[in-house]
């Protein structure tokens, strides 16, 4: 129950969360995996709406609704980031009827959620990644083709 979680607050970021969650959960159940994720995806999501508002602000930096927008969504994304990662994915797990043990040590073991803020268009440094298998990054001299012993 979001009154007894602790997020009665309707300030409390995770508190709408967990109200659309419930209203969603009746139509779709979510397994455990998908229940971990969430958070994590809320997060990302909302970070990554800054980078787009940002990035277009680049083009249009006289829009003012895109400024109104940018200094918004980073209201948002602080707030998001205010709630400890750990609590929000418990709190999401237990909504989706699984109990604590079966999340604790999975939640223990998630490296923190970091990410950075664009406030301004200027402030917005972006990189794009190739990620297709002819990436430099993948570049490891076909060694990836090379079958090995992993035992």
């Amino acid at each position: 129950d979001v009154q007894r979680d602790g997020f009665s607050d309707d300030r409390h970021p995770l508190r709408t969360t967990l109200l659309v969650l419930r209203g969603f959960l009746q139509q779709t159940p979510l397994n455990r995996d998908e229940a971990m994720a969430l958070w994590p995806l809320i997060v990302l999501r909302a970070t990554l709406l800054n980078l787009a508002i940002a990035k277009l602000l680049e083009t249009d930096p006289d829009n003012d609704y895109l400024k109104h927008e940018i200094e918004e969504n980073v209201k948002l994304v602080e707030a998001v980031l205010a709630v400890p990662a750990a609590s929000a994915i418990a709190a999401i797990v237990q909504l989706c009827g699984f109990t604590a043990n079966d999340h604790q040590n999975t939640i223990a073991t998630q490296p923190p959620l970091t990410v950075a803020l664009a406030s301004s268009a200027s402030s917005a440094t972006t990189t794009k990644l190739d990620l297709t298998s002819l990436s430099d990054a993948f570049a490891h001299s076909g060694e990836w083709l090379t079958q090995r012993d992993v035992s």
